[in-house]
């Protein structure tokens, strides 16, 4: 009967430190589950934004690409070899690289790719559209941003509010549209 008693207080002290365990696994598994939801709602809507700003980019180089050609197809047409209109064809190039993102950014936030993803750069305090001038910092430094191995644009992925180089640079944020 003695040996009973302690067999049975051995066996509800076990069974409660078993409990104990299970729970303090359940709650660390709660835990992590919860973290990983939180991670993956994050991480979904940084790749949704990654792709609108890619798709934007791509666009954007597509319409510049474009006058790029018809600036190369022109400067065909000038006096002279090849060789020596490419240097014209490139310096426009770059002026109109230059004018295109700062002009649209600093009109009304938006170039013509992103008009129809409903994103605007505006200025990260008042959400007011940005000078041309801050526009150009914000140009030059997405440029340098992306010719350091696109860093400059990843660290959108780290940025609490999703905000590049050339954002941090110019004090801009892109949101979307009301």
């Amino acid at each position: 009967s003695q040996l009973l008693r302690k067999e049975v207080e051995l066996a509800k002290v076990e069974a409660r430190e078993e409990a104990h365990r299970l729970t303090k696994a359940a709650t660390f598994g709660a835990i992590a589950g919860v973290a990983a939801l939180l991670a993956l709602v994050i991480l979904s809507m940084a790749l949704a934004w990654w792709i609108d700003e890619a798709l934007n980019t791509a666009v954007a180089f597509a319409i510049v690409g474009a006058l790029w050609i018809v600036i190369v197809f022109f400067v065909a047409f000038l006096p002279g070899e090849p060789p020596d209109q490419m240097p014209i064809a490139g310096a426009l190039g770059i002026v109109i690289s230059l004018l295109y993102w700062p002009f649209w950014w600093s009109r009304d936030g938006q170039t013509l790719a992103m008009m129809p993803l409903g994103l605007r750069v505006v200025d990260e305090k008042s959400e007011a559209t940005i000078s041309f001038g801050r526009a150009v910092v914000r140009f030059i430094v997405l440029v340098i941003g992306i010719a350091i191995f696109f860093l400059g644009v990843l660290w959108t992925l780290v940025d609490g509010r999703r905000r590049g180089w050339h954002d941090l640079a110019a004090g801009t944020i892109v949101v979307g549209e009301r």
